[in-house]
């Protein structure tokens, strides 16, 4: 095994302890799995719920799950293992109960995708994006449906037959090509130009490809098919009134080519959401990830604060009982 093997091996260790973990539980747990300098940081918290808890503020956040959270497990775990061996990508779905804003217990069932950062065998980054659906809900709360005004029964246009997955002729080829397919979507290219938001193209797609944004906001559909993605096209083209990708980004490589997943910071624009035609500024972070299989599209997966987009909508958002 070689030493940056060793290091992953290592490393991963540490990620796999501190995703089975409670880590706010104990001071122990604390001090072994994060190491002094670690912020905890909820890019899509929701309001009321501060995004980011630096050492001087770890204590605010564990008080908090200590006394409200109980039952808490972390399942449905696929970890993404990048070419740099401090970095971790997973997915992963919580469930416990919790008592939140009353004194009634309920549910908690979120999915999550996190960023985890292992320095000298221990956590130094935990950056986890979540749905602030799932807060709300456990707190007996709701947010408001979001104004699409497009159409949910678009029939979309058919799959042509006989398309066949690309062959590439040697690796040096299907690099390229894994290439081509991750720039589909829409991050900035190295020069710095805009990408449109996807393609229609049926060739670089699987049969069963289906568009998937977690954390959309209720209003729209979380999965969209052929026809639904056709219907939100036909509503960005009318509503969307000035649009800018991101300049920050982060790209990693991972170790499993077909993999690709991209952290986003700063996409700004003016959006015609308000049902009463008002414009108003929109921005937003993404995460977005791209799996390929057989040199086509198998699955992408948009992540999104859906607070941004309610209140572009016009939407009132309620404030949540953090630490209550």
């Amino acid at each position: 095994m070689s030493s940056g093997q060793a290091s992953q091996t290592s490393n991963e260790l540490v990620v796999d302890e501190f995703l089975r973990t409670p880590y706010w539980d104990s001071s122990e747990a604390e001090a072994r799995l994060l190491s002094a300098d670690c912020t905890l940081e909820f890019p899509y918290a929701p309001p009321g719920m501060p995004k980011e808890f630096p050492p001087v503020k770890r204590r605010v956040l564990f008080d908090w799950l200590r006394r409200t959270v109980k039952n808490w497990t972390l399942v449905e775990v696929e970890k993404f293992l990048t070419k740099d061996t401090s970095r971790f990508w997973v997915e992963s779905r919580t469930t416990a109960d919790v008592t939140w804003g009353g004194p009634f217990s309920r549910k908690f069932d979120c999915t999550h995708i996190q960023l985890i950062v292992v320095e000298n065998g221990k956590v130094s980054v935990a950056r986890t994006w979540s749905d602030p659906l799932a807060y709300y809900l456990g707190a007996g709360m709701n947010l408001a449906v979001f104004n699409y005004s497009g159409k949910f029964d678009k029939v979309p246009a058919p799959r042509p037959e006989g398309i066949e997955p690309p062959k590439p002729a040697d690796e040096k080829e299907a690099a390229a090509l894994r290439q081509k397919l991750f720039s589909n979507f829409n991050w900035p290219e190295d020069d710095g130009t805009e990408q449109q938001h996807g393609t229609s193209d049926p060739q670089i797609f699987t049969p069963d490809f289906r568009v998937n944004m977690p954390f959309i906001p209720v209003g729209m559909q979380r999965m969209f098919d052929a026809g639904f993605a056709e219907s939100v096209n036909e509503w960005m083209e009318r509503t969307v009134v000035e649009w800018h990708e991101a300049r920050a980004s982060h790209v990693d490589e991972f170790l499993d080519p077909d993999v690709r997943i991209v952290e986003t910071y700063g996409s700004i624009g003016k959006m015609q959401w308000d049902p009463n035609g008002a414009v108003s500024g929109y921005t937003q972070d993404y995460v977005i990830k791209i799996k390929l299989q057989n040199f086509q599209i198998a699955e992408f997966k948009e992540y999104l604060d859906p607070i941004n987009k309610l209140i572009t909508a016009g939407a009132p958002i309620q404030c949540f009982p953090f630490f209550y």
